[in-house]
């Protein structure tokens, strides 16, 4: 038997080494491939070969900490059994050491000292690793971050924090327990959500505001959920308490004159500069709804918008990923895991368009979702194993001990600052009250709320600590808890001659205003040169690159053709002239509704001068979305008064594509709308609805987004068939200076003296009944396009029915089923202001948005065609 060595890579970093030496019988056949040598090279001394031996198997111990240590580390502050669980990975006998053996630790451990007792090195990496704080890094992909976070882990130990740390540590942590206290005398009957048995969350608040500052960071833009988040406002976000205390008593939050709704307490948010020396970071919280982890995807968005103002990342020249935008999520432990959200929002922090350089993420980790223990809230070992779908480490961290909270805030930081990728910290705490104040969560929770209710609170134990180590007083600490309450109490005070500050743009809503009670219209035409360039640009391929032949015949030259001659302009060439004159980036998104849309929202509010659009793959797609429709885009300014061009495209028609792919509930969103019912609608409706049935009209819609001097949203029912009828065309006069958005257009081809009937339509359903009059030779029916249902087009509408003196009835036509589609919205509006009534010609009531059988379809579209039929004949008949 020879003896043969060379080296093996346990670690997957290839910077580190590790040689220990495999013991195989080399035969004459040479079966392992080897180079034949003389024996003498292949000698190795027993010592080096136990010494080697030893060494690995203690790299095997320590990657065995590394890996498996945190599920038996003491993060659980409210466990109902302390003792330390045995973890068969980590037995030393499992390794061949007992505890007094010798080894050597450089190099493979960060200890103090180079070489030591095994008993030793077990002690530090339990300190370390399965202690107050855990970590789970060994799936990371990349190994350079792995080596980074063994050394900054195994170094945490030894990063002792000054005195005027801790002062400022205990002073927050005992100011937010103030607030609380406070809030329940004061205002007991409310719900405040708290941040008790979470106050160890100002310590991460503490240590990333400050650490943000002194870096190149100029602003942080965060989203919170609602625990906790008054005792962040008024303790570091410079929010006056006076304006809580008030929202408690039932006031306003903006002067009269803006007509808000406004928003429930837990919903406040801050936009701050925070000074730190010489060094300044500006806060811009994200305003949620009760829809947790949702304001994830605003922020993200948000932050999109402020590194693209800043010419941050991929803005930026040469500029490394958020070297000056920082995003800050909070998020909740059963929340994280339940809400699909997340992961959507995870997956497209590293797409192109979409990335921000990566988030800090803390989990407050009440370890209670609502009533439902975390054993029966997900499938998982952890909240947080959600942070594996993109490689991202996790830190778990005893909410009881604010130092290490405030060390692995740092640490994560900084792995965010070198790596730009997601980290999260898993925040583990309690609530020490119901799911609000008012809960009494001892019905549900029995056994984990008596063990709360016998310890003391987080505050109160790192006081009683600091006092112990000399590092403050009790009488300091009552100081600074009467000096605070006193405070509070001045502001509540105050609440009686409280006013709402006024609102006004500022940054880079400077410019804009608040739309006014009136009716505006907008020349939103482009010069027919630029409209060339434009069109022209939008099919320029490199020279050297070889076009798809049916691309190049049919796409490039049909289009040059097309704008050469400015006729004929289709839908695609109409959109490409609007979007290519307003130049934004185009994007491809992940195939996630809730997560885009709500990006997309949250940088419309950031970057108000640029058209930010999200297309569906169908319309009937935004109902992933929903949540995001109902809390922010349809009402955002009335609670907020944020403003927002988002601008959404939802493909519409009914082609016999079946009951998911037909209708973009156009219902839904004419239901979401204030438009009023005996009442003129203004500019200030909450959003615009429309379905505009010509290129030139989609052109001036797109345009008049960012033309105007306010925003809002904007939904349109783009078509599907209509993107190649041949009738669906535009002239570029139809798009030159002086043209504009028209609500209705009204019929060019009948005689009005002659009219009878008059069809309403709106989108392609236009051209069948045109298709339709025109094979029938009908001169006695007008047809009116509404291309505009919110706001509604009275005025408009009042002006084309005029037209038509003779008309002895007036019929609403639409492709939807009755119980859909803009027929209950339309028709009390129309007879409301009108003053006439209105029949109704369609599909019957359906439980569905369309059939799924192309023979039923093709029947249905055929009878709304011969009920028009059946109407022109009566009237006819009616005639002679």
């Amino acid at each position: 038997m020879h003896i043969i060595s060379y080296k093996v890579c346990f670690n997957r970093s290839r910077k580190f080494l590790n040689n220990f030496t495999l013991i195989r019988s080399y035969h004459s056949d040479n079966v392992f491939g080897f180079k034949r040598r003389s024996k003498k090279a292949y000698e190795v001394s027993e010592e080096v070969l136990k010494s080697r031996h030893k060494e690995s198997n203690f790299y095997r111990l320590v990657t065995a900490y590394r890996q498996h240590a945190h599920r038996c580390a003491q993060v659980n502050p409210v466990a109902a059994k302390k003792k330390f669980s045995i973890i068969p990975e980590l037995e030393i006998k499992r390794y061949g050491f007992s505890e007094n053996d010798k080894i050597q630790f450089k190099g493979i451990i960060n200890f103090p000292k180079d070489e030591g007792t095994i008993g030793e090195a077990v002690d530090f990496l339990h300190e370390v690793y399965s202690k107050n704080v855990a970590a789970e890094f060994l799936y990371l992909e990349n190994d350079e971050e792995i080596e980074w976070l063994s050394k900054e882990l195994e170094e945490l130990p030894y990063r002792p924090l000054s005195e005027n740390t801790k002062l400022d540590l205990v002073m927050e942590l005992l100011k937010s327990q103030c607030f609380d206290n406070f809030l329940a005398k004061k205002f007991s009957s409310v719900k405040r959500y708290g941040g008790e048995g979470a106050e160890g969350m100002m310590a991460f608040f503490c240590e990333l505001l400050q650490l943000s500052a002194q870096s190149s960071i100029e602003q942080i833009v965060l989203a919170m959920t609602h625990r906790g988040r008054l005792n962040l406002l008024t303790g570091l976000l410079n929010f006056p308490p006076v304006k809580i205390f008030s929202k408690l008593n039932g006031n306003p939050d903006f002067p009269a004159k803006y007509q808000s709704i406004g928003d429930v307490v837990s919903h406040c948010i801050a936009s701050t500069d925070l000074y730190y020396g010489d060094n300044v970071v500006h806060v811009s919280m994200v305003y949620n709804p009760s829809h947790l982890e949702v304001a994830n995807a605003i922020s993200m968005g948000k932050t999109r918008g402020k590194q693209l103002c800043s010419k941050d990342g991929d803005y930026g020249n040469d500029s490394r990923w958020a070297d000056k935008i920082l995003n800050v999520q909070i998020h909740g432990d059963a929340a994280i895991t339940g809400q699909g959200i997340n992961q959507e929002c995870l997956e497209i922090s590293g797409v192109p368009h979409f990335e921000i350089g990566g988030s800090i993420h803390l989990v407050v980790n009440n370890q209670l979702g609502f009533t439902t223990p975390a054993k029966r809230g997900r499938s998982s070992r952890y909240c947080t194993d959600l942070a594996k779908l993109v490689s991202a480490p996790v830190i778990h961290v005893n909410g009881d001990f604010p130092e290490e909270v405030l060390k692995v805030t740092k640490l994560a930081f900084d792995y965010q600052r070198k790596f730009r990728k997601e980290i999260f910290i898993d925040l583990n705490c309690y609530r020490q009250w119901g799911h609000n104040e008012m809960d009494d969560p001892t019905f549900t929770n029995p056994r984990l709320y008596g063990i709360i209710r016998s310890r003391g609170t987080v505050p109160d134990i790192y006081a009683k600590k600091l006092v112990e180590e000399g590092v403050v007083t009790e009488e300091k600490c009552k100081k600074i808890v009467d000096d605070h309450y006193g405070w509070l109490d001045q502001h509540l005070k105050a609440v009686d001659h409280f006013k709402p500050e006024d609102i006004y743009f500022k940054k880079q809503w400077e410019g804009f205003v608040q739309p006014e009670e009136v009716v505006t219209t907008w020349d939103t035409g482009i010069d027919v040169d630029l409209m060339t360039f434009v069109g022209s640009k939008s099919v320029k391929c490199p020279e050297n690159f070889e076009i798809h032949p049916t691309l190049m015949r049919g796409h490039v030259k049909g289009r040059l053709s097309k704008i050469t001659e400015g006729t004929n302009i289709d839908w695609s060439t109409a959109e490409a002239l609007a979007i290519g004159s307003l130049l934004f980036e185009v994007a491809n998104s992940i195939l996630s509704e809730e997560a885009v849309l709500g990006y997309e929202y949250g940088m419309s509010v950031e970057s108000p001068r640029n058209l930010i659009i999200w297309e569906a793959q169908f319309g009937d797609f935004f109902n992933g979305a929903q949540i995001i429709f109902d809390t922010f885009i349809t009402s955002g300014e009335a609670k907020w008064l944020w403003q927002t061009g988002l601008t959404v495209l939802l493909p519409h028609g009914y082609d016999g594509a079946g009951p998911e792919h037909s209708s973009c509930r156009l219902e839904r969103f004419l239901q979401l709308t204030d438009s009023k019912e005996n009442k003129v609608d203004a500019d200030n409706v909450n959003m615009q609805v429309c379905q505009p049935s010509t290129p030139a009209q989609y052109f001036h819609l797109l345009r008049r987004q960012m033309v105007r001097n306010f925003r809002k949203p904007l939904i349109v029912a783009t078509p599907k068939t209509l993107l190649r009828h041949s009738a669906c065309v535009s002239n570029f006069s139809d798009m030159a200076p002086g043209t504009h958005f028209q609500p209705v257009l009204g019929d060019a081809i009948v005689q009005p003296s002659n009219v009878k009937r008059v069809l309403m339509a709106s989108g392609k359903h236009y051209y069948s009944l045109a298709e339709k009059r025109e094979a029938m030779n009908v001169t006695d029916t007008a047809i009116i396009r509404v291309e505009c249902f919110c706001p509604f087009p009275t005025l408009e509408l009042r002006h084309q029915i005029a037209k038509y003196p003779n008309a002895r009835a007036i019929v609403w036509c639409q492709e939807e089923p009755q119980n859909m589609g803009a027929w209950s919205f339309f028709r009390p509006r129309f007879e409301n202001m009108i003053g006439k009534k209105v029949i109704y010609c369609g599909r019957e009531t359906l439980a569905a948005p369309a059939v799924g059988v192309g023979k039923i379809h093709r029947e249905q579209a055929s009878e709304v065609i011969v009920l028009i039929k059946i109407i022109i004949q009566k009237i006819k008949r009616n005639k002679n």
